[in-house]
């Protein structure tokens, strides 16, 4: 049985939105900035992966509302990212790369929050309310050692994360 974005909406994944033109100026903005700025050689594959990433997730959003919904606040990310298949028709592997990507960029903000905290793991109460507060971010995990990059790719498919995605 395959499942459309009708059966999304009944189970309260996805929102009907009408997007207006300055909603999608401004996500077509943020993609090419954000397109501009992952093709930059000096800054980190770590960064640049995140920034494409971040363009995806707009395009993928952008997808969604073009077809009248927008992700419900519970795990929009993901609901943006695997609509693909519904919206624009991405082969399943290209969505299955898009979505590692973003599991693994979550548990990487969620364990930068926590290594923030310091070995003992309560640092000063602070430390604790930033963290709780969301202090955590894909930066603070890539400069804290845990190696963004390479978590990211070996979660990935064998060779995924260098090939070209087929349609």
């Amino acid at each position: 049985m395959s499942v459309s974005l009708r059966d999304w909406l009944a189970s309260h994944w996805i929102i009907e939105h009408e997007p207006n033109r300055d909603e999608v100026a401004e996500l077509f903005a943020v993609i090419d900035r954000d397109m501009r700025d992952a093709a930059l050689p000096r800054l980190s594959a770590d960064w640049r992966l995140g920034i494409s990433y971040n363009a995806a997730l707009q395009l993928a959003t952008l997808a969604l509302a073009a077809e009248g919904y927008r992700p419900g606040r519970e795990r929009a990310h993901e609901r943006a990212i695997l609509s693909l298949r519904h919206t624009v028709g991405i082969s399943s592997k290209t969505v299955d790369v898009l979505d590692a990507v973003r599991r693994k960029r979550n548990q990487i903000s969620i364990r930068a929050r926590w290594d923030h905290l310091g070995p003992s793991g309560r640092g000063t109460p602070r430390d604790r309310r930033k963290a709780a507060r969301g202090g955590g971010s894909l930066a603070q995990g890539a400069s804290s050692g845990t190696g963004a990059a390479a978590g990211i790719a070996a979660s990935l498919p064998k060779g995924s994360a260098t090939e070209p995605a087929t349609p």
